[in-house]
């Protein structure tokens, strides 16, 4: 025959209303952290795409700064007669370029493209006819920026900007060429970003000018222009990254691209969503952790009360202690200890006792009314 289990004790009855209530309470705290998730990714997204913007103003007052001074220069040597050769502007260039350490070369050619002074003295008599920014000087342009190019000497991927040099007739004299290499430009500018942060300047045709997260100067050309984002920035849009993989990485990331409408180029700065989520992640296991172990501590304290041993808790409501109380409202005689020897006491009415000498069986019945116990002699009063 089965036996049937008895009723919980306290303890497990406490435990399970633990549980009971822990559930709602988990619940609620996860859907709490669904809605920080999303408030959090929203307010981190604003963040990083004003970031990129204050980011894409910087490196746009540098490029700015750079065409106001070869407008500058080339206007003083518009105005000159002298020849455009080393020994008459060579230190002219080299200071330039003291207050521009980011420049990697700064020159002046004559109108067929061939370097007659620079600001480090090298380089004199190279023929630039054939690189990408003569030829839309030559053909008029008042400005040009070369977007991503292989630096002749170096090999690394650079950065150039041409100006023409024009007389006061319109004749044409010469140019200024000035280059750089792009790492260099934002590493000098000291753009503030977080830490964990990429950062990426694309050119106007799509192709890879800087990556942070690369230690040395590109060698070869990246094209970016079929990625995601990329042709809509190109074309002046400011264009939100949110959990999804970036051109330079594969993993989630969250962040902006934004363009620089002086050069065309577009700046993407672009931060790891893991991040934010495993912050959030793990504030939500604390908070699950402290209520579990609140309610899990409220269960030990109450099933502890519960579970005191039976002597501790025995009176009017326990059956031995139930009966002794009775006993004793009855008269019944009770042996007690008194002064190292033991005695039957024997309650009478009046609220007032006969204490009995030893005997080895309790006297028989109750006190008269005189106070003498039945079957007794006169005892001897403590």
């Amino acid at each position: 025959m089965k036996r049937l289990r008895g009723p919980m004790s306290l303890s497990t009855r406490l435990t399970v209303l633990v549980a009971i209530l822990a559930i709602p309470v988990l619940l609620i705290i996860g859907l709490s952290y669904a809605d920080q998730v999303r408030e959090r990714r929203a307010s981190e997204l604003d963040t990083a795409t004003r970031s990129a913007r204050n980011g894409a103003s910087i490196v746009e007052g540098f490029l700015r700064d750079l065409e106001n001074t070869t407008f500058a220069m080339a206007g003083v040597l518009a105005g000159t007669a002298r020849p455009y050769d080393q020994a008459t502007f060579g230190a002219y260039l080299a200071s330039l370029t003291k207050a521009y350490p980011e420049l990697r070369a700064f020159f002046i050619t004559d109108p067929s493209g061939k370097v007659v002074a620079s600001a480090s003295g090298e380089g004199i008599g190279i023929d630039l006819s054939a690189r990408p920014y003569l030829p839309p000087l030559k053909a008029g342009s008042d400005r040009v920026w070369s977007g991503s190019i292989t630096g002749l000497q170096s090999g690394d991927i650079t950065v150039a900007f041409g100006r023409p040099i024009r007389a006061a007739d319109g004749s044409l004299r010469g140019f200024v060429i000035l280059a750089f290499y792009p790492e260099r430009v934002l590493q000098t500018l000291r753009v503030d970003f977080p830490p964990d942060a990429q950062l990426a300047l694309i050119d106007e045709k799509g192709r890879l000018l800087y990556a942070s997260d690369r230690t040395e100067p590109a060698t070869t050309e990246i094209d970016l222009i079929a990625q995601p984002g990329v042709r809509d920035a190109l074309q002046g849009q400011i264009v939100p990254i949110d959990g999804v993989a970036t051109p330079l990485s594969s993993d989630r990331r969250y962040g902006a691209l934004v363009p620089i409408p002086r050069t065309g180029w577009v700046l993407a700065m672009t931060r790891p969503l893991i991040a934010l989520e495993n912050e959030l992640l793990t504030r939500l296991v604390g908070d699950a952790a402290a209520v579990l172990g609140t309610l899990l501590i409220a269960a030990l304290a109450s099933g502890s009360g519960g579970l005191q041993p039976a002597r501790h808790r025995r009176g009017s409501d326990h059956p031995r202690g139930a009966a002794r109380q009775q006993r004793a409202a009855h008269g019944h005689p009770r042996l007690t200890t008194v002064s190292g020897r033991s005695r039957w006491y024997v309650p009478g009415k009046r609220e007032f006792g006969i204490w009995i000498r030893s005997s080895p069986v309790p006297p028989a019945g109750r006190p008269d009314e005189a106070g003498t116990p039945r079957g007794h002699d006169r005892p001897h009063q403590e």
